[in-house]
């Protein structure tokens, strides 16, 4: 069977009928840094190829497929197509105990095929095996560098089952459990797809180019369902240990004029223990899961108000486990007991509460299908931290540790629900900051996620990694992860600044957090993160004046594009399409820019490709067809080249399109939060004045967030001219090169 993109040209043909397995006894399990499945008992295994019948109702076509031996139906296929642009091929065995299910198709010799979620080797996947499971990274994607194997280089918190292949389509797999894709690895000429379930529901997108078949899947899977404000937008800074500590911080920034909109206190909850004291082990008055550390933080809630008026929003930390025992490992958690007896967590085999490894706990999850789970987490920690604390937001954490025999309230397994975890965790976020701030003065993250996160949670960042330059395990890792994401659906990715583990590795030098601040500063959101102190005492923002007028000079960079970045969100709403981008969204045709994964455009007219290994001083880059202007010389270079740029600390190799409109805040500011301070200079004074920068010659249109329509227009050298339409009232100046 072929099925046809655009003007009828064949994309791919669905070959080798469909395969259907029963296996008995095999199961996940974590084995040297990756999650192998058990062998199992076979108990049947049979390819569905030959056509029995065919019938259609309504437009949706099903067809019965046999096995040769004996003609009995093994198999359906079902047809249909549910939208403009998407053909549906769902494929569902006879039998009811079938729980595998393979389709294969045909690929093209130079076929390429990106997205898959966020994934760190790579977000383009030719010639490789690529799964479906969410997983805990930090410690594990270190192992399997070390081991040098080929398994477990996809190892992900965020899967996606979605495609966008190079031969003009996309295809999502529809369905939650574990799958592999097989992308030419086993046969050059195939992509096999193999579900563990009974069925293999496979949505393929068409358009004229890659944005459009963006918008195909993002139309079915989910987009924004809010746009963030401003101040997410902005600088976040971050403190750990104490009141002391995150005033301090505070201080610095506003002392030295950094623009920060907000701070992120991620250790507000922890114990003695976890702050490094092994004397919290003796304590017999014990701090109890998701609660203030009044010894580190006595004064929690004056020092958010504090805060607060300086124009700090802030974020605080949760999770979804409760540990069973509190600060002291030696006395039960009151919450843990009281979750227990209410039934609120998930089950194991025998009905008990289960108790999953966590580090040096024990810890069980609130189980999301149970409506008594949801408003009793919300109720006692959720409100707590957002009326009585007074936080604007929290880091939304892990929510991959379901086990595969988990019980859920609802009857469902954790076979079926490993994956949908994640999405039940980010909806109780979004449910809850719905209902507490109408207004959408919040925001919340996550690193976990599977298909269709962004519907719930609009930012996610990349998790733990390790301070080091190895492009897999640390900083440059994460720009295909972010990439990878936004194919797949995502728009809005971040990464912590300055890393969080030392795995394997010294803590971070001076040098790589400097190149780190770099990266970070084209992030939607630049946002920084002290680590796991004091396991990993990694370099920060406060250890000396060359590292502040750095982060400061990139702070205000990141700050300057806001007017950009912030239309690119808001149009993501509409679209669905990526803020960061592989450069294959907009030169498909291009085959160089599958050789370049960290390389990315900042929406359609910015190009990126920070330095991200120790002791580089110049930089390699490759642009691809038009003119492009290097941000800190000025000169301007034609494409499609390779060019070598001076990069040293300071300069992050940056590129404008020529031809197209860049507009950027040209005034100082403190926060992207309100402010009626007249010594803290907020949202108004930033929003007062905007500078349009337009290199080279043509003509270009950009409609910003709030409506405003700038028109620029320059023919060769001569003298540009640019009129604005709309919008908000402030004063604008044009600068044309």
């Amino acid at each position: 069977m072929d099925v046809l993109g655009n003007q009828g040209r064949t994309l791919f043909s669905l070959v080798d009928g469909v395969e259907v397995s029963t296996i008995t006894g095999s199961v996940p399990r974590e084995q040297a840094f990756v999650v192998v499945w058990s062998k199992g008992q076979l108990l049947s295994r049979t390819l569905a190829d030959q056509v029995l019948d065919i019938s259609n109702v309504q437009g949706t076509t099903t067809v019965t497929l046999g096995d040769a031996a004996s003609k009995q139906p093994r198999a359906q296929l079902i047809l249909s197509r549910p939208a403009v642009g998407v053909f549906r091929i769902q494929a569902l065995a006879s039998d009811p105990a079938a729980n595998r299910t393979r389709i294969v198709l045909t690929a093209r010799a130079d076929e390429r095929f990106y997205g898959m979620g966020s994934r760190f080797n790579n977000s383009e996947h030719k010639n490789s095996i690529v799964t479906q499971w969410a997983r805990e990274v930090s410690t594990n994607l270190p192992g399997v560098g070390k081991s040098g194997r080929p398994e477990g280089r996809d190892t992900t918190y965020y899967p996606v089952p979605f495609y966008l292949s190079s031969s003009g389509y996309g295809l999502l797999l529809d369905d939650t459990r574990y799958s592999e894709f097989d992308f030419q690895k086993v046969r050059p000429d195939r992509v096999s797809i193999l579900n563990f379930n009974r069925e293999a529901s496979l949505d393929i997108f068409t358009g004229k180019d890659p944005l459009e078949i963006i918008s195909r899947q993002t139309a079915q899977t989910g987009r924004l369902y809010r746009l963030p404000p401003p101040w997410v937008f902005g600088t976040w800074a971050a403190s750990i240990r104490s009141s002391k500590e995150a005033r301090n911080v505070a201080r610095i920034l506003r002392l030295n004029r950094i623009p920060a909109s907000a701070i992120m206190i991620e250790d507000w909850w922890w114990s003695d223990l976890l702050m490094g004291n092994l004397w919290g082990l003796l304590d017999f008055t014990p701090q109890s899961s998701w609660t203030v550390n009044r010894k580190a933080y006595p004064d929690y809630e004056r020092l958010i108000s504090d805060l607060g008026r300086f124009g700090f929003r802030n974020i605080g930390y949760f999770h979804p486990y409760i540990s069973m025992n509190s600060s002291s490992l030696l006395i039960p958690d009151v919450n843990w007991k009281a979750a227990d007896a209410a039934g609120l967590f998930t089950k194991d085999p025998e009905g008990k509460s289960y108790q999953i490894p966590f580090f040096v706990w024990k810890v069980s999850q609130l189980d999301w299908t149970n409506p008594s789970a949801v408003s009793w987490f919300s109720d006692r920690f959720f409100g707590v931290a957002a009326r009585t604390y007074g936080l604007n937001g929290w880091m939304h954490d892990f929510g991959e540790y379901t086990p595969s025999d988990a019980i859920f309230n609802d009857g469902r397994n954790g076979l079926e629900l490993h994956n949908l975890y994640p999405l039940l965790w980010a909806q109780q976020a979004k449910n809850f900051w719905e209902r507490e701030r109408p207004d959408g003065d919040y925001v919340f993250f996550t690193r976990s996620g599977y298909t269709g996160l962004q519907r719930y949670a609009p930012l996610y960042f990349t998790g733990d990694r390790n301070a080091t330059d190895d492009p897999f395990t640390g900083l440059g890792g994460q720009i295909p992860a972010i990439l990878g994401a936004g194919i797949s659906g995502h728009p809005i990715g971040t990464i912590d600044i300055g890393a969080y583990y030392c795995e394997k590795t010294a803590p971070m030098g001076k040098e790589l957090f400097l190149r780190w601040v770099e990266l970070g500063a084209l992030m939607p959101v630049m946002r920084l993160h002290r680590g796991l102190y004091p396991l990993c005492n990694h370099w920060d923002l406060t250890r000396d004046d060359e590292t502040i007028a750095h982060f400061k000079t990139y702070s205000r960079l990141h700050s300057s594009l806001f007017p950009y970045i912030y239309t690119l969100a808001h149009g993501a709403m509409r679209t669905g399409w990526p803020i960061m981008r592989h450069l294959v969204l907009h030169f498909p045709d291009d085959s160089q820019v599958a050789g370049y994964p960290y390389e990315f455009l900042i929406g359609d007219r910015l190009l990126a490709a920070p330095v991200i290994r120790l002791g580089r001083t110049s930089q390699e880059v490759y642009l691809p067809h038009g003119r492009w202007r290097h941000w800190w010389s000025g000169i301007t270079y034609q494409g499609p080249s390779l060019v070598t740029i001076p990069a040293p600390i300071g300069q992050v190799p940056l590129f404008i399109r020529a031809g197209k409109i860049i507009p950027i805040f040209d005034t100082p500011f403190d926060t992207l939060v309100p402010s009626h301070d007249p010594n803290l200079l907020g949202w108004q004074s930033a929003n007062c004045s905007m500078k349009v920068l337009f290199t080279g010659s043509g003509s270009d249109t950009l409609r910003l967030w709030d409506g405003t329509l700038i028109s620029c227009n320059r023919q060769g050298q001569g003298q540009g001219r640019c009129e604005v339409e709309g919008g908000a009232k402030r004063r604008y100046s044009y600068q044309f090169r």
